[in-house]
């Protein structure tokens, strides 16, 4: 993905914080790699997980996987409640610094 912003030499996300929602699988897993690639912090949520990431249907981390595939700047939020969604924005500021 071009945005027209990037750095001369730089990542063209580099100093991004992001929040990625369905970032389990498909759609929201291809932009949290293309994003951690050029250098965003990602906080990723899926519905369908819980507090240790896993996907609710099938308990496998999908989620938590994600986050430690893209290494130290992705973390994932708990979002069991979609109606919360000002505490799940507050809670990946939090964890991306802000």
């Amino acid at each position: 993905m071009t945005t027209g912003r990037e750095k001369e030499g730089g990542a063209p996300h580099e100093g991004r914080r992001v929040l990625i929602t369905g970032a389990a699988g498909g759609g929201g897993a291809a932009l949290a790699r293309e994003l951690a690639a050029g250098g965003a912090r990602l906080a990723l949520v899926d519905a369908e997980t819980d507090a240790e990431g896993r996907t609710r249907e099938s308990g496998d981390g999908r989620l938590a996987a994600r986050a430690t595939e893209l290494g130290d700047g992705a973390v994932f939020v708990d979002r069991r409640d979609a109606a919360d969604a000002d505490a799940f924005v507050a809670e990946a500021a939090a964890a991306l610094g802000g």
